[in-house]
Order: C-alpha cells, then sequence, then structure tokens
C-alpha cells in the first residue's frame, strides 16, 4: 500500500511539473504589447466599481478624420459645451483656442493633462469667464491616445478635476518617417481647411528621439453664405427717429404727419440690407448685422513638437 501511494504521488507530481512547463512556454511564446493600469493611492473598499475610463485609441483618432484636437474633442460623447467653433458669436476672445468640458459641468471643472503632467492655463478668458487649459496647443500628428476619466476626482486631483480628468497621451516609440495630408471643403461654396503633417521617430535602447509637424490654413465662411444661421441675427438700433412733438413733413423721403413718440424708420431702410420692425407706434429700421460676421474665422496654425 506504502508503495503504491509513493507511486501515486511520483505520477501527479510529474504531470504538475509538465503542466507548468508547458504554460511556462506557451507564455513566453505570447509578446505582450502594452498593459494599462488604471489605479489611486487612495484606500476604498471592496464594494466601490471600478473609475468609468474611456480610452480614445490611435486607430479611432485616425478613422475620426479631425484636423484638430477641436474637431476630435467634439466627437466624444461625454464632451458638452465646450467653445471649440471658431466663429465670431461663440468664441469671442478665444478664437482659435480649444478646450473641453465633461458633462457640461464648465471648462474650469475639467482637468486637462498631458503625458499625465498639468498644462498652463491659457492666456484668455472664456465667454463666462472661466479659465481653460487650451487644448490647441497638443500636436494631433504626436497624438497616440486618449484616456478620460469621466467622473469626479477631487480627492485625487483637487478641484480643478470636478467633472473629470482628460490625458493626452503622446507618442514616444515611434520608429521611421509618416507624412501625412488632407484637404477638407463644402458643398456651395469654397471655404475649406488644409493640412499636412509630419512625424519622425529614431533612437536606440537607451534613448528615443520623436519630432512631429504640421500645418493648417483655414478659409474664412461668413454667415452671409449661410442666411439661414443668422436670421435672429437683428437689432432694432439701425436708422430710426422719434419724435418729442407732432409734426407734418410736406416733402421729400419723410414726406407724412407724424405723432409724439411715434417711431419713424429711415426710409432707404430695406434698400439698405435693413428690415422694418414694427413697434406699439410707428415701425422702427432694424439693422441685420449677422451677414457681417464669420460662422467660421480664417485661421493659419504652425506646431512643432520635439520629444527625447
Amino acid at each position: 500500500m506504502q508503495r503504491s501511494n509513493f507511486r501515486r504521488k511520483l505520477i501527479a507530481t510529474t504531470v504538475a511539473a509538465a503542466a507548468l512547463a508547458a504554460s511556462g512556454q506557451l507564455l513566453a511564446q505570447q509578446q505582450l504589447e502594452e498593459v494599462l493600469i488604471t489605479g489611486s493611492y487612495i484606500k476604498s473598499t471592496g464594494t466601490n466599481e471600478a473609475s468609468p475610463v474611456e480610452v480614445i485609441s490611435n486607430e479611432y483618432i485616425t478613422n475620426s478624420g479631425a484636423f484638430t484636437v477641436g474637431e476630435l474633442t467634439a466627437k466624444l460623447s461625454v464632451n458638452s459645451g465646450s467653445e471649440n467653433q471658431a466663429d465670431s458669436f461663440t468664441s469671442g476672445e478665444t478664437q482659435g483656442t480649444s478646450n473641453v468640458n465633461l458633462r457640461g459641468l464648465g471648462l474650469s471643472s475639467t482637468l486637462v493633462l498631458i503625458n499625465g503632467r498639468r498644462q498652463t492655463i491659457a492666456a484668455t478668458l472664456s465667454n463666462d469667464g472661466s479659465v481653460f487649459v487650451d487644448t490647441s496647443t497638443v500636436p494631433m500628428a504626436a497624438l497616440e491616445r486618449v484616456e478620460i476619466l469621466k467622473e469626479g476626482a477631487t480627492t485625487a486631483y483637487g478641484s480643478d478635476a470636478v467633472a473629470g480628468v482628460v490625458n493626452y497621451i503622446l507618442k514616444k516609440d515611434f520608429e521611421g518617417f509618416e507624412v501625412n495630408a488632407g484637404y477638407q471643403t463644402t458643398e456651395e461654396d469654397s471655404q475649406g481647411t488644409t493640412e499636412a503633417s509630419f512625424l519622425a521617430g529614431f533612437g536606440n535602447d537607451n534613448t528615443r528621439f520623436t519630432f512631429a509637424g504640421s500645418i493648417m490654413r483655414q478659409d474664412a465662411l461668413s454667415s452671409a453664405d449661410r442666411p439661414f444661421t443668422t436670421d435672429n441675427a437683428n437689432s432694432t438700433l439701425g436708422r430710426s427717429f422719434i419724435l418729442t412733438a407732432p409734426d407734418t413733413v410736406t416733402g421729400g423721403d419723410y414726406a407724412g404727419t407724424y405723432a409724439p413718440g411715434e417711431n419713424v424708420p429711415d426710409p432707404k431702410c430695406l434698400e439698405n440690407g435693413g428690415l422694418l420692425v414694427p413697434q406699439s407706434s410707428g415701425t422702427r429700421c432694424g439693422f441685420a448685422y449677422g451677414p457681417r460676421f464669420n460662422l467660421v474665422n480664417e485661421e493659419e496654425r504652425d506646431q512643432l513638437y520635439g520629444n527625447m
């Protein structure tokens, strides 16, 4: 009986060793490209759920067709209320910049990182007076992926992460040379955007160099080419008069009899591109200021990025 038990143990040990060697051989054959670990030093209980982290891959960025980080941000469902449209109506002093607004909680409530590091805020304020990080400085040519923490993280990152965190990861292990160019235009007019970029990387096992550069040229698009977008962009502060006393004009463009407090519009209001706005007493000449603004402004952008 003792010999039998000894043989069984010997056979079991031999089988276990063979299985362990086979599994080790299998693991050695597999190549692990990347391990992404999102964690925290904050103590938590086992009942806490994992942080909702979304990773925008390089494949998605390439297939999105976005020329700028602002265009890429506009495609994120978690982004709401960012001021990335470079027009005179909604951008004001922030034209030419871009930002992120997670869940619409405010530009100052979203923490923006580049390679895990905080960035200096832009030298201008948004329309509501909020400070923000200008994400247009992120080189699209060197953008590897975007990591988005879609919940408040003030305990770990501070008060500027009330809405969450957006981390832009740039390429650092690229090998070779890559050139990209693109052009987009509208169907009904000649407004277009031209973009060209390059990406180069080289080095050895100890030191790596990555360089990227891009240029962008954008034509303006006047709201006069899209009049339906500014139908309500009208002011009653056009050329009009209000009489303080009754008066009668016998000849000329203003011929007629007028009552006190009556609004009298410019007789050539419509001829000069204005519109007549009815008032409780008389009519005012409205000023259509919409066609004098751009929906898309002319823009030139040059970027150069290097990493060692």
